[in-house]
């Protein structure tokens, strides 16, 4: 099938395309959202801001295919071949992607990365109720849009104990980056450029990354520097956002005791420094210069450096009727099926946190710990402009 019949024959009302045979084809934009696309295969095509909510892509094989900035989310993808398909921006909030080969696809930034196959009996019995509770709620009592939710499990067994910034690095939204890849207009060259001229003597093994929280006036990015002082501390720094957060204070740091005295020559040029670097210049929107922060454990300083940064808003508890479950609702076993979401969670779950990140689109991610010592982790996001 050509790109071209594929759109007209949607266009024209048709929805099922099972099993279709469609390669090297430019599908930029397309809108195949609620097809019928089970076993298709669509390989090394263009599918770059396609809209494919809700649509069937069981067992269909999408290898090689771009989908940048795609719409998949609620989409069926059980089974689905994703080997070096590009998801870099692609939304899969909701999607089922059961049995699909996520960790060989490209540039995924999603707790899917964290999804267990469902069809294993090695999942706890907890998780199992808790996703299953889930299913088909829409988050929409505290957002201007209605969003799903999403279900993960963070198994400490493999994967080490839960820390934010372990938890950002394994689902793609912490990344490396090294200076021969840094793109014009998206890492702020020259002012870490002044920042290293001016601190370089203090510090060592400091690496650059981008945090990827969907900030659109910084084409999703936020640079970071981290690394150590000459005293063994960990330094992190990033530009400082001016932003509204309605009433919100700053509070949820990780008390520290690294010794800000054996820095004091360090903070004293970073504190000139910071006064004369102002990130705003590269970017239309408000921002307040740099932050930094400094910390004896590393698991600290990321943590600490987003609230401060304001990046991240960070809860030790659920608010009463995080999930809805205080709002009316015309459909009575919908509303009851919120209440039991939220009990299940609550009486669960504990040393509960809360992270919101970003701003105007905001990605929530709940997570608390089971008996066994395991993280059950919940995301949804907030749309509060």
């Amino acid at each position: 099938m050509h790109a071209e019949e594929l759109r007209e024959r949607y266009i024209a009302g048709e929805r099922d395309f099972s099993g279709i045979d469609i390669r090297n084809a430019d599908l930029n934009s397309i809108c195949l959202s609620n097809a019928n696309l089970p076993c298709a295969k669509i390989i090394n095509c263009n599918l770059n801001r396609a809209n494919l909510k809700s649509a069937n892509l069981s067992d269909a094989d999408l290898s090689g295919s771009t989908l940048c900035h795609a719409n998949l989310q609620e989409a069926h993808l059980r089974n689905a071949i994703l080997k070096e398909t590009d998801l870099n921006d692609a939304e899969l909030l909701g999607a089922d992607l059961t049995g699909a080969n996520i960790i060989e696809a490209f540039n995924v930034s999603s707790p899917h990365l964290l999804i267990v196959d469902e069809d294993e009996n090695s999942e706890p019995e907890l998780f199992k109720v808790i996703r299953e509770a889930s299913r088909g709620l829409y988050n929409s009592h505290n957002s201007e849009s209605s969003y799903p939710y999403d279900v993960f499990l963070w198994d400490v067994a493999s994967r080490g104990n839960f820390t934010l910034e372990k938890f950002l690095e394994e689902i793609g939204l912490l990344v490396e980056v090294q200076p021969f890849d840094f793109i014009e207009d998206k890492f702020p060259v020259k002012e870490y450029g002044i920042l290293i001229k001016k601190i370089d003597t203090y510090l060592t093994n400091y690496k650059y990354y981008f945090l990827k929280v969907g900030l659109v006036w910084l084409d999703n990015y936020v640079p970071l520097l981290i690394g150590n002082t000459l005293v063994g501390s960990w330094i992190g720094i990033c530009p400082t956002f001016d932003i509204e957060r309605y009433g919100k204070e700053c509070h949820g740091r990780i008390e520290d005791s690294a010794s800000l005295n054996d820095n004091s020559e360090l903070l004293s040029v970073l504190e000139e420094v910071k006064a004369n670097i102002n990130f705003s210049k590269r970017w239309d929107y408000s921002l307040e210069h740099c932050t930094y922060e400094i910390a004896e454990i590393r698991a600290a300083l990321l943590h600490n450096i987003l609230i401060y940064s304001n990046i991240m808003i960070f809860e030790q508890e659920i608010e009463s009727g995080f999930f809805g479950e205080n709002d009316e609702y015309n459909d009575a076993r919908y509303a009851q099926r919120i209440q039991i979401f939220s009990d299940l969670v609550r009486s669960n779950l504990k040393n509960i946190r809360v992270y919101l990140l970003s701003y105007i689109e905001i990605y929530v991610y709940l997570v608390g710990q089971t008996e066994n010592g395991d993280w059950i982790g919940i995301h949804t996001k907030w749309t509060q402009t």
